[in-house]
């Protein structure tokens, strides 16, 4: 969880990119806040990483899936993974339907070591967080977590060719926080100004 631009998503993507196994991702949006909408997109995802999904799952009902056994038959096949599959939730702070998230609260609650699931949010997503930490089967990664440090700023500032001095670049990660996408937009601007240092002071 974090703000725009603390760089969820590309954390996401690094992660994913070394990580072995079928990975389905589905970059949410407001429209998708609907049960028969976001079970398609991600039996869908689900079907393009390569995950065998019965033909019997891939017809996400119009309706509320999981009154007609669609999420029994959805978790169950999840569970069956071997490998498991990863399934990334981007921007998953979008999705408030009560009947979305229960559905999605239903997989968690029964699909096993099938599937790993990782959320990008902009808060806590509206699931019982508490009881996945009790078990230990939340792992959490905060903006604090995301925030650059020092060392990070001065490589970033370095790339864009606008270097400061150890005092400048320590003012700016401070006053930025360490927020990546306030400090790549400081250093696009440093590169158009002829006093780095004086635009960071002021």
């Amino acid at each position: 969880t974090g703000p725009p631009g603390a760089g969820k998503t590309m954390a996401l993507a690094l992660w994913v990119a070394g990580q072995p196994g079928a990975v389905a991702w589905v970059g949410l949006d407001e429209f998708d806040n609907r049960p028969g909408v976001f079970w398609s997109y991600v039996v869908a995802a689900l079907h393009q990483a390569g995950v065998t999904v019965p033909k019997a799952v891939r017809a996400v009902p119009r309706g509320r899936p999981g009154d007609d056994g669609f999420l029994v038959q959805l978790t169950a096949a999840l569970a069956a993974q071997d490998p498991p599959v990863t399934l990334v939730l981007d921007d998953l702070h979008l999705l408030t339907d009560p009947g979305v998230l229960k559905g999605l609260e239903f997989l968690l609650r029964n699909v096993g070591p099938g599937l790993r699931l990782l959320v990008a949010s902009r808060m806590d997503p509206l699931l019982p967080l508490h009881r996945y930490r009790l078990a230990g089967q939340l792992t959490e990664i905060r903006s604090s977590d995301l925030a650059f440090s020092l060392d990070e700023a001065g490589l970033l500032l370095d790339q864009h060719g606008g270097p400061l001095t150890p005092d400048a670049l320590e003012s700016l990660n401070r006053r930025t926080e360490g927020w990546a996408a306030g400090l790549r937009l400081a250093a696009i601007s440093l590169g158009t100004h002829p006093d780095p240092d004086l635009f960071v002071k002021e």
